[in-house]
């Protein structure tokens, strides 16, 4: 009669995840949750019982140096601000993009063509559209009417 093989029973890790300790990888991130939700909290309650409790109009007033505040400060805002904006917006996310790139591409050797040509196409867009607005000139500071 032949000996019958027995393997030896699978443990639950093997070939499969143990969820338990995968779950314990993320136990930092959420005492970081926590500690952030509790000092948020603490400091919502210690504004609530340790602030003012009767409002007068001189503490509920913004102090603005020394001068009174002017109601009404709600006024149109001239779109040459935004145009400056923009146009650092544009630039600040261009530096993101580039220094990354630049920082990665050190030694010219592992720059491949296809690398440079694309980043050459994102700077060449972004002077198409620096130019337009020198152009345009949307840059140009004109005085509040």
């Amino acid at each position: 009669m032949e000996a019958a093989i027995t393997r030896p029973p699978v443990a639950a890790t093997e070939g499969g995840s143990n969820t338990a300790s995968e779950a314990l990888t993320y136990l930092p991130m959420v005492v970081l949750g926590g500690v952030a939700f509790l000092l948020v909290f603490l400091t919502l309650l210690g504004n609530r019982t340790l602030g003012p409790k009767r409002a007068t109009p001189a503490k509920v007033s913004s102090y603005e140096c020394g001068e009174k505040a002017t109601p009404g400060a709600r006024g149109p805002i001239d779109v040459q601000y935004y145009m400056f904006v923009l146009t650092f917006l544009v630039f600040d996310v261009e530096a993101m993009f580039l220094i990354p790139f630049a920082l990665k591409f050190k030694d010219t050797s592992l720059i491949g063509t296809a690398a440079i040509v694309a980043i050459a196409i994102f700077v060449g867009l972004i002077l198409v559209g620096y130019l337009y607005e020198i152009k345009k000139k949307l840059l140009a500071w004109r005085a509040l009417e």
